[in-house]
């Protein structure tokens, strides 16, 4: 779901200005996350540990992924949001509150 609602914002860009096209990504993912209720719950933790496995993989430090798990596990406490409602908005404000 997330692929297409990111094609549609592909296709639209040169059309929209930023202000439409955050509008238009609020609707699309509000309107069809609504119709997709069979979707899997996927709990932020889980999201987070598949993460944390791809970075080991690609061989990042311990150190490293114990900062990425903190830094993570910290933002879901501020947001309190599952991961598929996050929008770049919301990422956004967090990291002017953190910073």
């Amino acid at each position: 779901m997330q692929n297409q609602i990111y094609n549609v914002l592909n296709d639209m860009a040169e059309y929209l200005n930023i202000s439409q096209m955050k509008h238009l990504q609020e609707s699309l993912i509000k309107r069809l996350e609504e119709s997709d209720e069979e979707v899997e719950i996927i709990k932020n933790q889980d999201c987070v540990d598949v993460f944390l496995s791809a970075k080991q993989i690609e061989g990042c430090s311990e150190r490293t992924i114990c900062y990425y798990r903190s830094t993570l596990l910290k933002m879901f406490e501020i947001i309190e949001l599952s991961i598929r409602k996050i929008t770049t908005e919301v990422v956004r404000e967090y990291l002017k509150q953190y910073q």
